[in-house]
């Protein structure tokens, strides 16, 4: 049978308040689509966390399947094992009564009793806050296969990983062991994953949004087994690093050190902390590079500022004229500036939402401080205009254009920059002007 709409909706509902109560920084484990169809309502909220795989699996699906919800436990970056939630109700939403939890993907040797859920499931209350009870419940099982892949890895034998283990006693590691079968070595491969949290804190970046960095280190030990001897032979070690989404675009700044087997884990760890502080201390940099230039590039143009972006300034918008002869024309300019600026040069776009034909300069209201035969307007236009002209820009193509001369900045004072950018841009929105009045 094929759920109602509101089932779907409820199931969706569900979903998201599950996922919205687990940490998305460095997630620990995921929720599940719900496995039901046509998609469910509001899904659009969930499907950036998942492949267009997934998500064409669950559009061929046509029924509930006994299973609305689960979710996959995360540790060390990998999926560690499974939790089922089965609500045995008239529907599958229906959270009267506590579900039955069925907990897989873990190796055999795991156990997960009653007991060690049985104090979330007795005191559940469905109607008021299912979401948090059930997302305590996922925690809960997350510490206990935790645990067991912690037990595992001090079983393991090699005295150099609960070597590096100890040194690193201060740090809140999580480690975690996943067994492969290689079928390109003919072998058994385990690896060894230990999770270091690197947090990086400092007050240079509060103006740029944060205050408090945190990255993982995911290093890697894999071994092969000798499928004679069984004896466990070191095949591979490598380091990952993994930053807050939010740090994502910003990756390239951060020049992680390589890692090798001989250097001590704590060391490394070290070192990965300073290569945190040098890209923060590199990004504070530019930021403030940035806010100067923007500040004093809205005072050059002061007349003429639409819109500055004061949260990363990244961007100025200004609303220039260019006229020739009797004609002119009103272009927005947006002055966009890199992360790396002044290191990698701004760019220039350019809009012409607004065409005023007259055989008088009253035509369009300007203010002077262009340069060649483009004014900056809107000194004594009147916002309403204004905002006309911006909503008009929407449909109006963009022109983007690259700074050519940049190379020979790093020779230009401040002073230098700032001049030269009046007269680029100037003379971009000129040139740009001239070729639509000449259409």
């Amino acid at each position: 049978m094929v759920p109602d709409a509101q089932l779907f909706a409820d199931m969706d509902a569900l979903a998201v308040a599950l996922q919205n109560q687990l940490p998305t920084d460095f997630p620990i484990a995921r929720v599940d689509l719900p496995q039901c169809a046509p998609f469910p309502v509001f899904l659009d909220r969930l499907a950036a966390l998942y492949s267009d795989e997934e998500v064409a699996s669950l559009r061929a699906t046509s029924d509930l399947g006994g299973r609305p919800f689960s979710a996959s436990i995360s540790l060390c970056g990998r999926v560690a094992g499974l939790v089922e939630f089965l609500f045995d109700g008239p529907t599958p939403t229906d959270l009267t009564f506590p579900p039955d939890v069925v907990v897989s993907g873990v190796d055999s040797s795991f156990q997960c009793s009653l007991a060690d859920i049985a104090p979330y499931l007795v005191q559940w209350n469905g109607a008021t806050d299912a979401s948090s009870q059930l997302v305590a419940i996922i925690k809960r099982i997350r510490d206990l296969i935790k645990a067991h892949h912690l037990d595992q890895v001090l079983r393991f034998p090699d005295e150099k990983i609960r070597f590096e283990m100890s040194t690193c006693a201060e740090i809140d590691m999580e480690v975690g062991i996943f067994h492969d079968h290689n079928e390109h070595l003919h072998a058994d491969v385990t690896t060894i994953v230990m999770d270091l949290p690197v947090t990086y804190h400092t007050d240079a970046l509060d103006d740029a949004g944060t205050s408090v960095l945190t990255a993982h280190v995911l290093v890697e030990h894999r071994y092969v087994t000798d499928p004679v001897t069984l004896e466990f032979t070191l095949m591979h070690t490598e380091a990952s690093h993994w930053l807050p989404s939010a740090w994502i675009a910003r990756q390239d700044v951060f020049k992680f050190p390589s890692y090798a087997p001989d250097v001590p884990l704590l060391e490394y760890v070290s070192m990965v902390r300073g290569a945190l502080a040098d890209g923060v201390d590199a990004l504070f940099n530019t930021f403030h590079r940035r806010k100067t230039f923007t500040q004093r590039l809205a005072t050059l143009f002061a007349d003429c500022v639409v819109e500055i972006d004061t949260t990363q300034y990244a961007e100025t918008t200004l609303l220039l004229e260019s006229t020739k002869q009797t004609r002119s024309v009103l272009i927005l300019a947006t002055v966009r500036l890199p992360e790396q600026f002044p290191r990698e040069p701004p760019t220039l776009i350019l809009r012409a939402p607004l065409h005023t034909q007259g055989d008088t300069a009253d035509d369009v209201p300007t203010a002077g401080g262009g340069g060649g035969s483009t004014a900056a307007s809107i000194r004594s236009s009147t916002s309403s205009r204004v905002s006309a002209v911006v909503a008009a820009a929407v449909r109006v193509p963009e022109v983007e254009i690259k700074w050519k001369s940049w190379a020979f900045s790093s020779r230009w004072t401040q002073d230098e920059l700032l001049s030269k950018t009046r007269v680029w841009v100037t003379g971009e929105v000129d040139n740009f002007g001239n070729r639509l009045l000449s259409t």
